[in-house]
């Protein structure tokens, strides 16, 4: 379900505070990310921070005008498409686009999905991603 922004508290304080809050941290947290993936990629490519932030930037004022919530670039995506080849960002493209396609369409089978089995995936898929060694040393 779609829900449109309600711009008549945007003279209080505390509208502007929180948002502006939680901006923050999603960019230091979108360019930690983008730092891990680069130190990932096996071809040693930079990705530009600067155009990292303005497209979530972008993004999240985007999805905030229709009801969504913010969001940040993930390592977990970017090291499951290098584990899996992907060579170039149509790959993050392509997951979008699938992403889009099955709230707009799936959204109601996707909730029959019990959470635990969303979070066993998200384990497996962790676990993949790193080493035995990481966790003796944590």
């Amino acid at each position: 379900m779609l829900t449109f922004t309600d711009f008549s508290a945007i003279g209080i304080i505390q509208v502007w505070v929180y948002p502006l809050t939680i901006a923050l941290i999603a960019s230091i947290a979108s360019l930690l990310a983008v730092e891990a993936a680069d130190n990932l990629d096996p071809h040693k490519r930079r990705s530009p921070p600067n155009r990292e932030l303005v497209a979530q930037g972008i993004g999240n004022t985007l999805a905030g005008l229709i009801g969504g919530i913010p969001t940040t670039s993930v390592i977990v995506r970017s090291s499951v498409n290098m584990e899996a080849g992907a060579g170039t960002k149509v790959s993050t493209l392509i997951h979008g686009m699938l992403l889009l396609a099955r709230v707009l369409v799936l959204s109601s089978v996707i909730n029959l999905i019990p959470l635990s089995s969303l979070a066993a995936i998200l384990l497996v898929v962790v676990y993949k991603l790193s080493s035995v060694s990481l966790f003796r040393n944590m």
